[in-house]
């Protein structure tokens, strides 16, 4: 059945707004039109990159256009939408505003909180060990039943923070065997951190508050924390944590 001609109409004059505010051809912007708009999250299959990818699509802009009109290098952009380490609040800010996403659909892109994927998924609820998923500055978004029955409360509950639990609680020292290496290794995660998020205020804050020896002995060889084994201190023994899964600045 042919189309009604008022349904081509206001096909092609949408297509010219979008032309006109994107700064696209007729042609690229009829392309970039066809783009679905992904949003990520609970309940969505996609996730905060996808999400961008598809907005930045839909402007008919390339990665390096984003970048340049964000004000934000290309490897910071680049960072968003692979997840390969977070550039920092005020980046991913402007680029939402770039990119028109409205306040009231932003929340969906906070990296904290961002649903647990597949793979992490099925570790959380196939592993027999303790397992957590956290995001770039270690706060909690989801642990299985045996982290919960092992690591503290604080760490566990979501937004709570295991770097905060090892480099500032008074506890930690007694309940981790490798305490001294595993403050460092946080320590060292910590600097790296700040190199990439100098105005992160989680980062900042922490930063502020630990120890000054830690601080300057932090590890500038072992890796991310998530690198290291914490050796927990139970009744019945030495029981090793190592599946801590996270999103790691770029370090």
């Amino acid at each position: 059945m042919p189309r009604h001609p008022n349904h081509d109409r206001a096909r092609r004059s949408r297509i010219r707004r979008h032309a006109e505010a994107t700064g696209q051809t007729y042609q690229a912007a009829q392309r970039s039109l066809a783009v679905p708009i992904l949003a990520p999250g609970a309940g969505h299959a996609a996730t905060v990159g996808d999400a961008l990818i598809s907005r930045r699509l839909r402007a008919g802009l390339s990665a390096q256009d984003a970048a340049t009109r964000a004000d934000i290098s290309l490897e910071q952009y680049s960072a968003l939408e692979s997840g390969s380490f977070w550039p920092g609040q005020d980046v991913l800010d402007a680029v939402l505003d770039l990119l028109a996403v409205p306040d009231s659909e932003r929340e969906p892109f906070a990296f904290f909180g961002t649903p647990p994927s597949d793979r992490e998924r099925i570790l959380l609820t196939g592993s027999t060990g303790a397992v957590m998923i956290v995001d770039y500055a270690w706060r909690t978004i989801e642990v299985n039943d045996a982290a919960r029955g092992l690591l503290p409360a604080q760490a566990c509950r979501p937004g709570g923070s295991l770097m905060r639990w090892v480099l500032l609680d008074d506890t930690a020292p007694r309940l981790l065997l490798n305490h001294d290496a595993v403050a460092r290794g946080f320590a060292g995660y910590l600097r790296r951190a700040l190199e990439v998020a100098p105005a992160d205020a989680e980062f900042v804050a922490i930063r502020d508050t630990i120890d000054q020896d830690v601080w300057e002995h932090a590890s500038t060889d072992v890796g991310t924390p998530s690198g290291l084994s914490l050796q927990w201190h139970t009744e019945a023994g030495t029981t090793p944590v190592t599946a801590l899964m996270g999103m790691t600045p770029g370090c």
